[in-house]
């Protein structure tokens, strides 16, 4: 079986003092803003998790992670990510802005607490834990029960963002990965896919983020099968990134082209139209791919655009 993955750009659009203390054991004046972000604490444990807690079934896991994501105004969510033997996906998770709301406050001491709001995972028995910031980590207790977090790295926090995220299933999509189970041996398929996430430059030099090189290996997980894959891309710098990514992911040698098909004008019938109703912003071009608007606003309708723009590239895939 034969597999290519094309990647086209579609043009859119604390301060902390010390006050009296030793070296050792320092004085923080510390407000919610000083110790805000997100952090993270992981360890080993081979248990279960029952059905009458996922609601569906048992499911073991070997490795227990945990995220406190903390605002600068005193709110903020945790959320728990059980592992089995692969550290990147999670079996469940447990948590986040909806389930796992929290308060905490801390003082010129460096201690204060932790408290979760509403329906939680922890209400019954864990509601308030005592919170204490010291050299770079938080520690939450609640009696014996110690949790230790040190801030999360930015592969760790590209990671949380990821497990949290709404999952395109949850969305009405089909998983990349079901997509590519389905396929038979003597089938070829291409993948048409948009760069992942990038950063503030979004000139044909701007770069994906960690969270978007992240994005990308993830999606090249998905769809390994020990074949190579052809890579095709844009001029613009992060879509080369993107096939980069996602090859590493499949753990495959990056053979790749540049091909200027792939420039997202493609997909624009009317650029002046286009540029009259503002319409090359990222949330415009979201619409218009995931909801079918704008093709009478200068785009072409996206579904038989895509067709006709596979069939031009069919006689160009390298064999």
């Amino acid at each position: 079986m034969k597999l290519w993955a094309l990647v086209a750009t579609l043009i859119c659009g604390a301060s902390v003092f010390t006050a009296c203390g030793t070296d050792d054991n320092p004085i923080y004046a510390l407000t919610p803003a000083d110790i805000a972000g997100t952090w993270w604490s992981s360890y080993n444990e081979s248990e279960t998790l029952p059905a009458s807690f996922t609601g569906t079934e048992d499911i073991p896991y070997t490795k227990v992670g945990r995220t406190l994501v903390l605002n600068a105004d005193g709110t903020g969510y945790s959320a728990t990510f059980y592992f089995n033997g692969d550290d990147t996906e999670p079996v469940y998770t447990y948590g986040g802005k909806d389930k796992a709301p929290l308060t905490f406050s801390i003082a010129i001491d460096g201690k204060g607490y932790l408290t979760f709001q509403g329906d939680t995972q922890h209400a019954d028995n864990y509601k308030t834990w005592e919170l204490s910031y010291k050299a770079s980590q938080i520690v939450c207790m609640n009696g014996s029960d110690k949790q230790q977090f040190t801030q999360a790295t930015s592969s760790e926090n590209a990671y949380i963002t990821y497990w949290l995220a709404p999952k395109f299933t949850d969305c009405g999509f089909s998983d990349i990965a079901d997509v590519f189970d389905e396929l038979k041996a003597d089938e070829t398929v291409v993948f048409l896919l948009r760069h992942g996430e990038r950063g503030e430059d979004f000139s044909p030099a701007g770069l994906l983020t960690e969270n978007g090189k992240l994005q990308a290996q993830l999606v090249g997980r998905k769809i390994r099968n020990g074949e190579p894959a052809f890579y095709a891309h844009s001029d613009y710098a992060r879509t080369k990134q993107s096939c980069e990514n996602v090859a590493i992911g499949r753990g495959d040698a990056f053979i790749h082209e540049e091909w200027d098909i792939l420039d997202g004008e493609y997909f624009m019938r009317d650029t002046a139209m286009i540029k009259a109703n503002d319409l090359y912003s990222w949330a415009a071009v979201s619409q218009w791919a995931y909801e079918g608007l704008y093709a009478d606003k200068g785009y072409y309708n996206i579904e038989e655009r895509c067709q006709e723009w596979m069939n031009s590239l069919r006689p160009s895939y390298p064999r």
